[in-house]
């Protein structure tokens, strides 16, 4: 309770250090301020909770067993005797559980405490009592349940006291409205969850579970207390079932399985939407996937499952509920489409991850075909037909959106179906001979695109390209561009695509995408548009796109994601820049103009790989292998033009031998990369060969990484030839000395050979050198040349060590 910041923090540091000496005796100290009443309790109890959370089970080993039991026993008394305020409860039942649990699983006290919690949770005569037990008991149960290999020796708890949880929970629900006690029934029900949760698999309790979510279904659910209740009461059932679904054989949950439990799953999805809490539904779906997933696997649930779809009613009436509940897109803000454009466009993507209702219905929908087969593609087909046949938009649009995410799933067989599908609903739509609302619009440009390999034929495709085309040249709705652009990528990356299929309008398109990317601010709608064009230069080159055009373009796109890299942590942005990055090395190795390419990529380049900058590490890498590819792609007519660049990059990468980082060896082939395009237009000069060098020699001292020294001897054979004979004599004893460090600490042969070009490729230029190598060191080359004959995979490499070695002897 002291104010004063100084004071409080050598209080705290007294109060440590107390806990590491005595940690019982600080611990019941703590709990006597605590439950004391005032700020001061408050304060004690935070500073307690922090204090067991980090140190309790590391002080606590070296403390009498007796003096811990008596401390459990006097922790869960001295919060017994009177009513603490809320916050205090909150913060003394945490350090109870970590306490409690940890002394618990180790055997050090008995059940009796427990058991009069337990029996203190059941009374109803004093209320703060009840709730005291119940916050302790949840505590000590949920740090029970995550003791990692542990948690088996709580289960006589967890089986006993689950029951008297939900026997808590049917209390409370059955009271009127006036006598609802919502923190008792929170607290019963957490208690229930981890009981069934972590503990074995009680059908009776479970099914009890059953039977209230049943009622409360059938009650009014539009209340506050509904919402509560079936939020809790359903995680209970859907963790249970989750957690145990491997067990359920054993378990004698038999035909109850089918005829209780899978019922409750299926009828979450109920309409109309918004019926039941999000959670509820979110829940019921995931767990409803699990078990149809793990029916692969499991015989007692290929049994129940298949008798309950074996009713194509239920099977017809989950996959209508599915789709016209949750998947018609009717979380999508209008609001939110003008505001943030770009996201809507990556919400409309298939995700793999999250909890929401329109997720988790995705993947039951997938778990559905997955396990069903015909049996279930069969009516989803008739009832999605239906649905586009009915007229509205919202069903249309989940149809899309169902049809969408199965392509995989429903294709087979199926082809002939679609493109007759894509003729007469999709076309009109995309055309716009059909009005339709922007969200229609979206799922059907989207589905067009998911579907594209079903489109086989050239014509046809053509068609399809030239109306996607003209979407993304002449619409004004940012969203609706980005999906277009999506699904054209889709059909270029697709095994039917020849370039003859995009329309001669094509070049719209790009000009549209070079306006459109410089604005975009999400790194998935970056990324979706450099896929594009990634995939039609891998696909078609220079024959739809002018390359220089596109370096010109990405380059400043990549700075600016450079930046947010360096300023901004986001995974997401990291990718975005290495991406980018790919993008760019692969259009600069197809470029003409070799000096505008230098020019736009060199600096960003530099920046990335620049150490004061903080990127990712793909990143860094991406960049530079870019670094390395630009002067190895660089015409050699256009070497004059960009010799002082070229010269920039080579100090930058020596500079960067100073430091031990992973992509050091590209950076020293970037450096020989640089030299050899200087050589091959004649500008190379003794200085470049010396500055290069210089890398080799700091590096040869400690270097043994393969990789490292093989780009080392790149270097060696680019710059040799420029060195005076002096400057020839010193890089050849290093590399000399080098070999012997090698051979001395057992290194690969690999290593040891890549140093030995090295002074081979010096004693080729001087040959007087060879006088100076002992016989030991020549014997060594022979042995390693024996031992990596097999592992040699650079002809010219092979051959440099075959001739020092006959040169040698």
């Amino acid at each position: 309770s002291v104010v004063d910041k100084a004071e409080r923090g050598a209080a705290e540091q007294y109060l440590v250090q107390s806990f590491l000496a005595a940690p019982c005796a600080t611990v019941d100290a703590s709990i006597g301020v605590a439950v004391a009443a005032g700020p001061a309790g408050i304060a004690a109890s935070t500073m307690l909770k922090r204090m067991i959370i980090d140190n309790w089970r590391a002080s606590s080993a070296n403390a009498p067993p007796a003096e811990k039991s008596a401390l459990v026993t006097s922790f869960a008394s001295r919060v017994m005797q009177a009513e603490l305020p809320a916050p205090v409860l909150r913060q003394l039942g945490v350090g109870f559980g970590v306490v409690a649990s940890c002394e618990y699983a180790a055997g050090l006290f008995e059940q009796t405490t427990i058991d009069h919690l337990i029996a203190a949770s059941a009374q109803r005569e004093v209320r703060w009592q009840r709730v005291h037990a119940l916050t302790l008991l949840h505590h000590f149960l949920k740090s029970g349940a995550s003791r990692r290999g542990q948690a088996g020796a709580f289960e006589p708890v967890f089986a006993g006291f689950a029951p008297q949880a939900v026997a808590a929970m049917e209390e409370c629900l059955g009271a009127s409205d006036q006598m609802w006690d919502e923190t008792v029934f929170v607290l019963a029900a957490k208690c229930a969850l981890r009981c069934c949760a972590v503990g074995r698999f009680d059908t009776a309790v479970v099914l009890r579970c059953v039977d209230i979510c049943n009622t409360l279904m059938a009650g009014d659910t539009s209340t506050e207390r509904a919402h509560v209740s079936m939020n809790r009461v359903g995680k209970i059932v859907t963790r249970g079932i989750a957690k145990h679904c491997s067990a359920l054989a054993a378990s004698g949950i038999g035909e109850s399985f089918a005829g209780a439990v899978l019922p409750l799953l299926c009828n979450a999805t109920m309409p109309p939407a918004g019926r039941y809490p999000g959670k509820f539904v979110s829940r019921a779906l995931a767990t409803l996937q699990t078990v149809l997933t793990l029916t692969v696997s499991d015989e007692f649930l290929t049994a129940a499952v298949g008798g309950f779809f074996g009713d194509e009613a239920v099977v017809r009436q989950l996959i209508g509920n599915l789709v016209s509940c949750f998947l018609c897109d009717a979380d999508v803000d209008m609001d939110d489409w003008r505001r943030d454009p770009e996201r809507c466009v990556v919400a409309a993507e298939l995700d793999e991850d999250g909890d929401d209702e329109t997720h988790c219905a995705q993947q039951a929908w997938l778990a559905m075909l997955l396990v069903g087969g015909d049996d279930v593609a069969r009516p989803a087909w008739s009832i999605l037909s239906d649905l586009f046949a009915s007229g509205s938009e919202e069903a249309t649009i989940g149809a899309l959106h169902a049809l969408g995410v199965a392509y995989d799933y429903l294709a087979a067989g199926q082809e002939a179906h679609f493109r007759e599908f894509l003729r007469a609903r999709l076309m009109p739509l995309i055309t716009g001979a059909q009005g339709c609302s922007l969200k229609l619009l979206r799922r059907a440009v989207w589905v067009t695109g998911m579907w594209c390999f079903t489109v086989t034929d050239a014509a046809e495709r053509h068609v399809v390209q030239s109306a996607l085309a003209n979407l993304v040249a002449s619409h004004s709705d940012t969203v609706i561009v980005l999906t277009a652009i999506r699904s054209i990528e889709n059909y270029v990356t697709d095994d039917n695509f020849t370039p003859e299929e995009l329309p001669q309008t094509f070049g719209s398109v790009l000009e549209r995408v070079g306006a459109v990317l410089p604005t975009l601010n999400d790194p998935d709608s970056v990324k979706l548009v450099v896929a594009l064009l990634s995939s039609l230069m891998s696909k078609a080159g220079a024959a739809v796109m002018s390359l220089d055009a596109v370096v010109q373009l990405l380059g400043p796109v990549l700075k600016q994601y450079v930046q947010r890299a360096v300023d901004d942590d986001d995974r997401s942005i990291g990718a975005c820049v290495m991406e980018l990055t790919q993008a760019l090395a692969q259009a600069t190795a197809q470029c003409t103009d070799a000096p505008a390419a230098w020019a736009a990529l060199l600096d960003v380049a530099m920046f990335v790989t620049n150490p004061e900058h903080t990127v990712s590490l793909m990143a860094a890498s991406e960049a530079w292998e870019l670094l390395f590819a630009l002067p190895r792609c660089t015409p050699s007519a256009a070497a004059a033009h960009v010799a002082a660049d070229a010269r920039r990059l080579l100090a930058f990468a020596v500079e960067s031998a100073a430091r031990d980082f992973e992509d050091l060896p590209t950076a020293m082939r970037a450096a020989a990369a640089v030299v050899f395009l200087l050589r091959s237009a004649g500008e190379a000069t003794a200085a470049d060969a010396e500055l290069a060098l210089s890398a080799v020699q700091h590096l040869l001292t400690s270097a043994d990484n393969e990789q490292l020294l093989e780009a080392l001897a790149c270097i060696v054979e680019a710059s040799a030839a420029l060195l005076s004979p002096d400057a020839l004599a010193t890089l050849f004893r290093c590399a000399v000395d080098g070999a012997s460090r090698l051979k001395s600490e057992g290194a690969s042969a690999l290593a040891f050979n890549a140093v030995c070009a090295m002074f081979a490729r010096c004693a080729q230029l001087q040959p007087a050198l060879w006088a100076s190598l002992d016989g030991g060191l020549i014997a060594g080359l022979l042995d390693a040349l024996v031992e990596g004959h097999d592992e040699m995979t650079d002809e010219y490499q092979a051959r440099a060590i075959v001739n020092a070695a006959v040169a040698a002897v």
